[in-house]
């Protein structure tokens, strides 16, 4: 019978409980019980106001737990439940519930009757849908997560659900959003990554407290023309979707953007190292916190990577696609601190502007098929400078003015030589130059890199340096080739 024995010690605690106390907690998380004993609801009825089974291997609960009258909290996550009993409607005072990592299918028909919910979590199950009535009630409902499911569409009725502030759908089968989702004016985060969407409705430009939208991995190929109308909007990410090949007009108008980084599923949270690949690319604009180095293990070489540690400052992705060019006015986004054009088909980027974005710290321009680099570039405020796997053939001589410049990687480039102004980075701390064509590297610049920490370089880059520079190659704390 499981944990019953120590289930039912518990329930004689509670009863001495009910003496002194009008309002009882219970917290059996973690003690692998299979089932409820029916008289521990009979018992707790009345008082029962917050209670977490979390952890265990219930596989049902009793037919009579709507009976929890009183219940405000309920934490069944990482249990085995297949369904959940009729009466569980009953429980008219539930604010939060948390089904999390269990086996059910669907919900029960009457599940919207549950007129005090706010808070409801479904991540981790095998949810096919969900009620169609749903939005008829749970008015009270702020956010809901039901990320890895099998969801292939929302009810129709999802949209009337008014009080709603977030809603996180990532991994699931979703292909559309509904047309009149613009109804939801509270909306502040929507989280829809890995799903297969096509397109936004329009009316979605329409919610005027959007904040963060993720729908990245989904087959989108472009955004609706007014989507810059979304004013509010600080987080944005549109990666990996590898169909949309242009931006709307309007997109330079999202004056509140700051971030662009490829996020993840809202249960998790993970550090980007920004490796370099073939087939991946990423749009970030995110706040720059203090930084910490870390070796990460790479397939061909070992590399010393600045880590951006997870931040609440907006963030927008718009990677692994097909863009051929973005807009002079692009420049405009001066909230932008992180920005990431990663591994799209850009030729050319803005030539002016750059410098005028003066909360530009990172900057990723790799993987595409840039020939050169805009001297306003050069410029501005930028600390991190990513132009691997282009096709620059030189740098420009005014690079000596990027004196905040602390990581700069070339590699994969056919550059031949660096401008003898290269030596004036006196504060560069990261260099990547592998894979170039260049010769040498000059005393003169060798010894003009005084903050050097870390360089990646070929073997016949090292063949062909003179001794005098070999010799500086030693004081260098991480060389890699």
């Amino acid at each position: 019978m499981g944990n019953d024995i120590s289930w039912r010690k518990s329930k004689l605690l509670e009863i001495k409980a009910l003496n002194t106390l009008k309002e009882v907690a219970v917290d059996r998380s973690g003690e692998n019980l299979t089932r409820i004993p029916p008289d521990a609801i009979r018992v707790l009825q009345y008082s029962l106001k917050g209670l977490s089974l979390s952890r265990n291997k219930l596989e049902e609960l009793p037919a009579s737990f709507g009976g929890l009258k009183q219940l405000v909290e309920l934490k069944l996550d990482r249990n085995k439940l297949k369904h959940l009993p009729s009466s569980f409607h009953e429980l008219q005072q539930l604010s939060i519930l948390d089904l999390s990592t269990n086996e059910l299918t669907s919900l029960p028909e009457n599940f919207y009757k549950l007129k005090s919910l706010t808070q409801l979590w479904l991540t981790n199950n095998m949810l096919r849908t969900l009620p169609d009535n749903l939005g008829f009630g749970v008015q009270k409902l702020q956010e809901i997560r039901a990320c890895h499911n099998v969801l292939t569409h929302l009810p129709e009725t999802f949209t009337r659900l008014k009080s709603l502030h977030h809603m996180a759908f990532e991994f699931n089968h979703l292909s559309e959003i509904h047309s009149h989702v613009g109804n939801m004016q509270t909306m502040n985060s929507m989280l829809l990554e890995h799903n297969h969407i096509l397109q936004l409705p329009n009316s979605i430009c329409k919610m005027p407290e959007l904040t963060v939208l993720m729908v990245q991995k989904n087959p989108l190929e472009r955004l609706p023309d007014l989507f810059g109308n979304l004013t509010q909007l600080k987080r944005l990410s549109v990666s990996h979707g590898k169909h949309m090949f242009e931006l709307p007009e309007t997109f330079t108008q999202l004056a509140s953007l700051r971030s662009v980084r490829t996020p993840t599923c809202s249960h998790t949270r993970k550090q980007h190292h920004f490796l370099p690949h073939n087939n991946v690319s990423t749009l970030y604009f995110t706040h720059v916190a203090p930084s910490a180095m870390s070796t990460v293990t790479h397939p061909n070489y070992q590399l010393h990577y600045l880590l951006l540690p997870p931040t609440t400052i907006p963030k927008c992705g718009l990677s692994d696609n097909i863009l051929s060019s973005i807009p002079n006015s692009f420049v405009n986004l001066q909230m932008v601190v992180d920005l990431d054009l990663s591994f799209n088909k850009l030729a050319t980027v803005p030539e002016d502007g750059w410098d005028l974005m003066r909360a530009l710290r990172c900057l990723w321009l790799n993987g595409n098929r840039l020939t050169h680099i805009p001297l306003s570039i050069c410029k501005s405020s930028i600390q991190d400078l990513y132009l691997h796997q282009n096709q620059i053939g030189e740098l420009p001589e005014e690079m000596n003015e990027m004196q905040g410049l602390l990581s700069l990687t070339l590699q994969v480039n056919p550059i031949k030589a660096l401008p003898s102004t290269f030596a004036e980075l006196s504060n560069l701390k990261r260099l990547q130059v592998q894979r170039t064509k260049l010769e040498t590297l000059e005393l003169e610049i060798a010894q003009g890199l005084t903050s050097l920490e870390h360089i990646v370089v070929d073997k016949r880059l090292l063949l062909n340096m003179p001794a005098e520079v070999l010799q500086w190659m030693n004081t260098i704390k991480h060389v890699q080739h």
